[in-house]
């Protein structure tokens, strides 16, 4: 019986077919007007400034300042949103929760651990995340600085070591000759205030470009409130038509609530979650028909610090406070051997220590700090930490 129906609605679509070509034959050959209408193209920008392929097979995306302003990015969670492949969490409007299920960005799935530690994040190639527990803290990530962003969606150690993905902010830079200035102050829902500036010129073989922003928000409910703080600035110099050099140097201090699930209890949230970081980098670069490459050398500090969160003592509450720092040199050469063929060689010599101390309400206090100097040979890639091991000593110091 339903092969009958099935036979029977095949036939009657055939005869309709049948019908509507024959009409439109019937106007063509009487000469009736038949309408035609103009082809509509449709183009619209790209969440994206593209996806980059380099003669390793790598893939990096990236995203430039103008999209930024298009996406009306204030931090580098909305920066990133619409990027394929990459999705993100966080509890405010302004500010991204350092601890527990927060603020976090993942790509294809990595991130998503907790700390995150799969991901790194860098500010002009140098490291900008907590050393203590090896996972990236997003508010350190201040993309008023970026001319663009970029993200390696794989592990690609030709040009990092210890991550299956990175997202590195690019400083911007004046490239042509002139002055720019730029402010912008906007209010929104929650009492959000966005106010930056900032300024650029390039003039006798100098360039330059500093700024800074300030976002608030009292939050879209109770304790969901945030403010982000920063300031950068880059100098840079041609000495001939090959070498440049280049000073660069950021600062940022932020903070973000945790409102907790909605509807529970208000002793269940988190607590505060405080950020402050400075970094510089120097960079030394040449380009050479043939040959290209750079020396950098960086140093990065900074804090995060978890407060008023729960401790597994019933009505004690308890202070996390986390130091990193970071310093190191990183060189690069990229020789090409002609018909297609080149040679791409690197050394990085890095260094990082960090500490945290724990405090509680009934007065107890824990803390352990350790160095991590990393030194590699050519060839080789650094390792910053291991996350395993650092765990293991972190609960043996408790044991004691």
């Amino acid at each position: 019986m339903r092969a009958h129906r099935i036979g029977f609605c095949l036939a009657l679509l055939t005869v309709l077919l049948s019908g509507w070509t024959s009409l439109l034959a019937n106007a063509q050959d009487e000469g009736e007007p038949v309408t035609r209408l103009e082809p509509i193209w449709v183009t619209a920008r790209p969440i994206i400034e593209g996806n980059r392929r380099d003669d390793y097979g790598s893939v990096t995306t990236v995203i430039t300042e103008e999209q930024l302003d298009d996406l009306n990015a204030q931090d580098i969670e909305t920066a990133l949103r619409q990027t394929p492949g990459v999705n993100m969490s966080r509890f405010n409007p302004v500010g991204s929760f350092g601890g527990a299920e927060g603020g976090g960005v993942f790509i294809r799935g990595m991130g998503s651990s907790r700390p995150g530690a799969e991901i790194k994040t860098l500010v002009d190639g140098a490291p900008m995340f907590m050393s203590v527990w090896n996972h990236p803290l997003l508010d350190l990530m201040a993309i008023d600085s970026a001319r663009s962003i970029e993200v390696f969606k794989s592990p690609q150690p030709q040009y990092f070591g210890n991550a299956f993905g990175v997202i590195n902010i690019v400083p911007k830079r004046k490239t042509d000759e002139g002055y720019t200035t730029k402010t912008q102050v906007a209010f929104g829902s929650y009492d959000t205030i966005v106010a930056k500036a900032e300024h650029g010129g390039k003039t006798s073989g100098w360039n330059y470009y500093m700024g800074g922003g300030y976002r608030t928000s009292d939050g879209h409910r109770d304790n969901s409130d945030g403010e982000l703080d920063n300031a950068y600035g880059r100098l840079g110099r041609q000495l001939n038509d090959n070498w440049d050099v280049s000073l660069f140097a950021m600062w940022n201090d932020n903070y973000a609530n945790d409102p907790g699930a909605e509807g529970a209890d208000p002793d269940a949230r988190e607590g505060r979650y405080e950020t402050r970081a400075v970094l510089s980098t120097l960079t030394l670069s040449h380009d050479y028909e043939r040959f290209s490459g750079e020396i950098k050398g960086y140093r990065s500090s900074g804090e995060g610090d978890w407060l008023d969160q729960p401790s597994d003592t019933e009505g004690v509450r308890e202070d996390l406070y986390n130091d990193f720092l970071y310093y190191g040199i990183k060189v690069k050469e990229n020789v090409k051997l002609g018909h297609g063929a080149e040679f791409l060689m690197g050394l990085d010599w890095d260094y990082t220590e960090g500490d945290y101390t724990q405090e509680y309400s009934d007065g107890r206090s824990d803390a352990l700090a350790f160095p991590r100097p990393l030194q590699t040979e050519p060839g080789w890639i650094p390792c910053i930490l291991d996350q395993r091991q650092f765990t293991g000593t972190q609960d043996r110091y408790r044991e004691q």
